[in-house]
């Protein structure tokens, strides 16, 4: 119960120790939104949910150390895959899911129990088509003797010992199942709210509907209370005591001109807002006393879309990339930690096709590429890993994610260093005796934001005039950078060079070589190498 007066104690903190932190989660543009899931932390690792290398089929957990590198991955196969989530406790989480064919329909129903260590299987229910085609899922309350769970409009607790259902109860028309401390509110169509313990007895009804939020967008439980923001007073929260349906406010205008946000996290209720024109979160005990006051500093960085608060540090949540790779990725930092990114720069200076292979008898016809390309270290760490990408043009299966993504590890460029990276790809338009026009992204690999992305691409075009491999790059261009001339070396002579601004405007061209480029602008340009045989694509950088 919270009393009438309550004495506030604004502490500020600053957790100076807390080593900010970039983990990627995923390098697919429509993979499932992991981001947006509630994880849970501590000073050694982190957990999330992840659909790991494909978003059709598999859909599994990452555990990942403080410094961003993965420790052990589990996943699952699950075609036509729907499923829910609920956190039971540090780095673990229940996880709800229905499989079956996308063109059949879903033929099981499964409950899985998710840790650092493992993917454990709780529940699993076979022959699903006697269920209506409009169900409701979960999975609640769950301990190392029981877990109770819901299809539709029935629960039941299942002795996890036993392997048995020991009770179930049909409950008409539930819409929400929310879990508290002790029990859960079943929420239900045009009936009263009622509150049910671990095994299935009615504890409470709740008596009037009118109290209840059924509309509010942002409202949090914490312990046996609901907490939402006071839609008449955005300076005060409302707590609902869920088995005596008694309401409290709470007034913060002394400490927010504001309330922004609130969050249930470990037993503790955050809520942030503003003081003045500076941002703060506080943060509570379970019994709604005030534990401490932090300013908090939000990254200034494009594409945070969730902040997640814990007692000394932030999470913040946000998608990062180029073309249609679209990284995801959480920062964690200190409260007050202005600059929690560490930005690498990675160039790419160019690429080539150094052998090619055609797949036939094969429908479609294809080439085995292997490619080669030069990456450049130009921040002071050295580069472990990164991931190249170009966006695909002829989508093939139900699981097309829109790009290739070639994930580059096991890397050790230097800073200021440049290495030749090989890797394999395929293509049927050269295949067809078609032009190869591929855009490339050079991307970061974990732990880290790429600063300055304007030297991150490469156009690469080929045309395929003999089925002879490739066996080495035949043109090397040099100085890079540049100041006054351009020259091309390697096996072949006679080769047309063009030279492109930024725009795309041609600015130079000649054989072999380029001279009187003094009058150009410091900065990146695009060389154009060809003859009958090859059309090749180079980055280079004009400067004083």
């Amino acid at each position: 119960m919270i009393k009438n007066s309550i004495c506030i104690l604004f502490v500020l903190f600053i957790a100076s120790q807390i080593q900010s932190q970039v983990i990627y989660e995923r390098t697919y543009p429509d993979a499932f939104p992991s981001i947006e899931f509630p994880v849970e932390l501590s000073d050694a690792s982190t957990f999330s949910m992840d659909n790991l290398d494909n978003i059709c089929v598999r859909f599994g957990s990452r555990h990942i150390d403080a410094h961003g590198n993965e420790i052990k991955s589990n996943s699952i196969s699950a075609e036509a895959f729907s499923s829910g989530y609920h956190w039971i406790g540090h780095d673990s989480v229940l996880v709800w899911y229905e499989q079956g064919s996308w063109d059949v329909g879903p033929d099981s129903f499964h409950i899985l129990l998710w840790t650092p260590e493992a993917i454990t299987k709780l529940h699993s229910r076979h022959a699903y088509y006697d269920i209506p085609p409009f169900r409701r899922y979960g999975a609640f309350l769950y301990s190392l003797e029981q877990i109770v769970f819901q299809i539709s409009d029935t629960l039941y607790v299942k002795n996890l010992i036993t392997q048995m259902i020991d009770d179930s109860i049909i409950i008409s028309g539930i819409s929400t199942v929310l879990e508290f401390k002790e029990g859960i509110l079943v929420i239900r169509t045009n009936e009263l709210p009622i509150l049910i313990n671990k095994d299935l007895d009615q504890v409470y009804t709740w008596h009037t509907i009118a109290d209840f939020p059924f509309d509010s967008v942002l409202w949090v439980a914490l312990d046996s209370f609901i907490v939402l923001i006071d839609q008449n007073n955005p300076t005060s929260i409302q707590i609902i005591n869920v088995y005596d349906e008694s309401i409290q406010q709470l007034d913060l205008s002394s400490y927010l001109s504001r309330i922004e946000d609130i969050q249930s996290n470990k037993g503790f209720l955050f809520v942030r807002g503003n003081s003045g024109d500076d941002p703060i979160v506080l943060q509570l005990a379970e019994n709604f006393q005030m534990v401490k006051a932090s300013a908090v500093d939000i990254p200034d960085m494009n594409g945070i879309t969730t902040l997640r608060y814990f007692p000394d540090r932030v999470y913040a949540w946000g998608y990062q990339g180029l073309g249609h790779y679209k990284a995801n990725y959480r920062i964690c930092y200190a409260y007050q930690d202005p600059s929690p990114v560490h930005w690498v720069d990675l160039k790419l200076d160019s690429m080539w096709i150094h052998s090619i292979k055609i797949v036939s008898p094969h429908n479609p016809i294809y080439a085995d590429l292997g490619i080669s390309c030069k990456i450049t270290n130009l921040s002071p760490d050295t580069i472990r890993r990164a991931s190249l990408h170009h966006n695909l043009n002829d989508p093939y299966g139900t699981c097309f994610t829109g790009v290739e993504v070639i994930h580059l590890g096991n890397l050790n460029i230097l800073p200021g260093a440049t290495d030749t990276i090989q890797f394999q790809s395929y293509s049927s338009t050269l295949a067809q005796s078609n032009m190869l026009k591929r855009h490339y992204y050079l991307e970061h690999g974990n732990h880290h934001l790429d600063g300055d992305t304007s030297n991150n691409a490469f156009n690469m075009m080929y045309v395929l005039t003999s089925t002879r491999p490739l066996q080495k790059e035949v043109i090397h261009v040099y100085p890079n950078p540049f100041t006054e001339v351009l020259h091309t070396t390697g096996i072949l002579s006679g080769v047309d060079m063009i030279l492109y601004d930024q725009s795309g405007r041609l600015v130079s061209r000649g054989y072999d070589q380029l001279t009187d480029l003094g009058w150009l602008s410091d900065g990146f340009y695009f060389l154009r190498v060809s003859s009958d045989d090859f059309i090749l694509m180079y980055s280079v950088v004009k400067v004083e």
